[in-house]
């Protein structure tokens, strides 16, 4: 890990996350991973709080952030899904809130601040921002990174779903944006990953004022897997079945896109980790391979492999392009995909939204010169946007402006019910 102090006295933070960084095989939990090396790396101390749920714990942090981050995990018992729908619907609130607001984190919340000391508090995601809804904090400033904006994504579920459940997702949706208004309202500062996210949650709120960009931070260079993955060419398709926009991109790029592909390259192969379930509906497609998510996102990333991000709802930045970069694997996403990375089609990735589109970047990427030409502009990118020293600069003068501003007000659950309803 690079070294690079601050010349001011390092910041004691405490940081809530809904789950642990570590392993980082999925977006947010490579998102917590690099922007704290990041600042670690200029002398601050993180005390990260956690839930985790089961009988075994999340890991420690990497030995390189020790001992300046500390990972305190909280095991959590959570009731039935429907249970938090039905306090949901009796308090008004998102499901989602609900959720990851459990009293045993609040209480080792609670207990944390009451006998800290601490300069500033850190929620990561608007879910953890619910979580410290009521909680005494003293004086110390606290704000929130929306690594997406939540309401915007079940919108967009709601539209595609349909039905009693599309329904619900539209309730969730409008409970979720006057949520995330009165967090951008009650907290100190919040931080968005993208323009395209700070515009949207300024417009929920009314308060511009209060949003500040500053990009998902990544390392520059990663190693690849050690093994190539079968097919020519091999195609690699990421995701998680616990989350619909990601099992209804995969199944559309799997019934819609690759049929295509596969009769152009016969000898090809898409490799689809994680995002859906090897059923009799997915699994006999020919050329695909149904994989579980890696315990090492690294074995994902094979020497002349492709990654294909074929998302229809997203918001926030997607990680696994970064990662994909920083690997040398190139990219070709959908434009939903690929928006906020402020990326050119055809220069750091390949933008496509049909078969056919996705079948002319599989053939350009099939010439060695190009594919290298994308792979260094990809990678350029990288540093240009996404320095993980120089953006956890950018987010330290960001703290030291909001303590320099004194203490906001987080809200009493009285107040926070008239700020969602106003």
């Amino acid at each position: 890990m690079k070294t690079s102090i601050s010349q001011q006295k390092p910041l004691s933070i405490l940081w809530l996350a809904t789950k642990a960084p570590w392993p980082a095989v999925d977006g947010g939990r490579l998102l917590m991973a690099n922007t704290l090396e990041g600042l670690c790396a200029r002398g601050h101390r993180v005390t990260l709080v956690a839930p985790y749920e089961g009988s075994k714990p999340p890991p420690s942090p990497p030995s390189a952030l020790q001992p300046a981050c500390r990972l305190v995990s909280v095991p959590l018992r959570r009731p039935p899904k429907l249970w938090h729908g039905l306090v949901g619907q009796l308090r008004s609130l998102p499901w989602t809130i609900v959720r990851h607001r459990p009293r045993a984190l609040r209480r080792r919340l609670a207990d944390l601040l009451k006998h800290g000391n601490f300069d500033l508090l850190q929620a990561e995601q608007v879910q953890a921002w619910g979580a410290l809804q009521g909680i005494p904090r003293g004086v110390v400033p606290a704000l929130w990174r929306a690594q997406n904006v939540e309401s915007d994504l079940w919108a967009a579920i709601a539209r595609s779903v349909g039905g009693p459940l599309g329904a619900y997702a539209g309730l969730e949706a409008r409970r979720l944006a006057r949520f995330e208004a009165a967090a951008v309202v009650s907290a100190d500062a919040t931080l968005a990953l993208t323009r395209y996210d700070a515009d949207r949650l300024a417009e929920l709120s009314g308060r511009a004022d209060r949003l500040h960009t500053v990009n998902a931070p990544f390392v520059h260079s990663l190693p690849q897997a050690e093994s190539p993955l079968a097919g020519e060419p091999a195609l690699v398709l990421l995701g998680s079945r616990g989350w619909r926009p990601n099992r209804d991109g995969a199944q559309w790029f799997v019934e819609s896109v690759w049929p295509h592909l596969r009769q152009a390259w016969p000898a090809g192969r898409l490799h689809v980790f994680g995002a859906l379930a090897a059923t009799p509906r997915s699994a006999p497609t020919p050329g695909v391979e149904i994989l579980p998510s890696p315990q090492d996102s690294r074995q994902a990333f094979a020497p002349g492999s492709i990654l294909v991000v074929p998302l229809n709802v997203a918001s926030g930045i997607r990680m696994k392009i970064l990662e994909a970069w920083a690997r040398g694997i190139p990219v070709i996403a959908t434009g939903v995909a690929a928006r906020g990375l402020e990326a050119t089609n055809g220069q750091q990735l390949f933008i496509s939204d049909d078969a056919e589109t996705f079948g002319q970047a599989v053939a350009a990427l099939a010439i060695p010169e190009r594919r290298q030409q994308m792979v260094e502009a990809a990678r350029r990118h990288l540093q240009r946007h996404h320095d993980q020293a120089t953006i956890a600069e950018q987010l330290e003068g960001l703290y030291r402006r909001v303590l320099g501003r004194g203490r906001g007000v987080l809200a009493s659950d009285a107040t926070w019910k008239q700020l969602q309803h106003s």
